[in-house]
């Protein structure tokens, strides 16, 4: 059906949800970082998916080829940052530079 309004439905669910998570006041930049978050922490998801899914085959390619028995998975000493480096700064600062 072309008339379906479910697509913008489920749209509206997350700005509302957003929009529920503010304090009411100066809701449009709130909601800016309330979906910031939201998207920084899908990517986290996302990675550690497709790493658990990686570490899967790895060992499952290591339990074909050989029959002893596994050592214990070694611990990787990654860091995530999430943000920039750089100092906060507003667009008309930006356009002034």
């Amino acid at each position: 059906d072309n008339y379906s309004t479910q697509p913008g439905e489920g749209f509206q669910q997350e700005v509302q949800q957003a929009y529920d998570q503010t304090n009411l006041r100066k809701v449009e930049s709130q909601m800016v970082k309330i979906d910031e978050n939201q998207e920084v922490i899908a990517t986290i998801c996302m990675n550690v998916n497709q790493y658990d899914q990686n570490h899967h085959l790895i060992q499952e390619e290591l339990d074909v080829n050989d029959s002893s028995p596994l050592s214990s998975a070694v611990e990787l000493e990654a860091h995530w940052a999430v943000g920039s480096p750089l100092p906060k700064i507003d667009s008309l600062t930006l356009e002034e530079e």
